[in-house]
């Protein structure tokens, strides 16, 4: 078979005119998607509160909106770091 395609150019040529051929009418009938959609929500909260000690901070600012948060079915996850004076809030709904 090799030596036919040395001996004959042109069967040649055909062969790889028609692999050609093939692969572009491959490549138009594949599915495509442009921008699929990926959902996935996060949010910061940042409340500064001068003076106050982490577990006042807690007490005052991070437990009330953790509470509010976790009434929210969308949800997922809450993450809390109470640090004197600026406690933050970290919570993400959607799929994960």
């Amino acid at each position: 078979m090799i030596r036919a395609f040395i001996d004959n150019g042109r069967l040649a040529l055909l062969a790889v005119a028609l692999l050609i051929a093939a692969g572009l009418a491959a490549l138009q009938s594949l599915p495509r998607t442009e921008d699929p959609q990926i959902i996935s929500r996060f949010a910061s909260v940042v409340t500064p509160l001068p003076g106050a000690s982490a577990e006042r901070v807690e007490a005052l600012v991070s437990e009330p909106i953790e509470n509010r948060l976790r009434a929210q079915s969308e949800v997922k996850l809450i993450e809390s770091h109470s640090r004197p004076a600026s406690p933050s809030s970290r919570s993400s709904s959607g799929t994960r």
